[in-house]
């Protein structure tokens, strides 16, 4: 029931008629205000997103119905939980990530992920005297 308190970057995951899984993410410019999204402004960007199914708001409109397309015994809808993740970018800014297994423990296995946000990568690059080799932003070789 609204108000649904939905953050950036939240997805819902539909499956219509035993078909693929679609994956609608959140925006925060979706909503007037996403932590307590009006459930006919999420039934807005499912409509938009899910094609297979038609999302529509109860009367008072405070709940969603999701119908598929289809009718029959064929016909059914299922949102999928997802499953968690331990790294999430969420809401991160562009920038270029590295991943490297840290074997300075042979006790412990370790990946390691490097984060260079696109900012600090471009005053870098800025910085670094012409003719200087080594790489730029997007991987552009000076």
């Amino acid at each position: 029931m609204e108000p649904y308190a939905l953050r950036p970057g939240m997805e819902l995951t539909v499956v219509a008629d035993q078909r693929i899984p679609v994956v609608t993410r959140f925006r925060a410019g979706d909503f007037a205000d996403i932590a307590a999204a009006t459930a006919a402004e999420v039934a807005a960007v499912l409509n938009q997103t899910l094609s297979e199914i038609t999302t529509l708001t109860t009367d008072p409109p405070s709940k969603l119905v999701l119908r598929s397309h289809t009718t029959g015994t064929g016909s059914s809808v299922q949102v999928q939980k997802q499953d968690s993740s331990l790294v999430t970018l969420e809401g991160a800014p562009a920038g270029r990530l590295s991943v490297f297994t840290d074997t300075s423990d042979p006790t412990r296995s370790r990946i390691r992920l490097l984060y260079e946000p696109a900012v600090v990568a471009a005053a870098a690059a800025a910085a670094a005297p012409e003719g200087t080799l080594g790489a730029g932003p997007c991987g552009q070789i000076r």
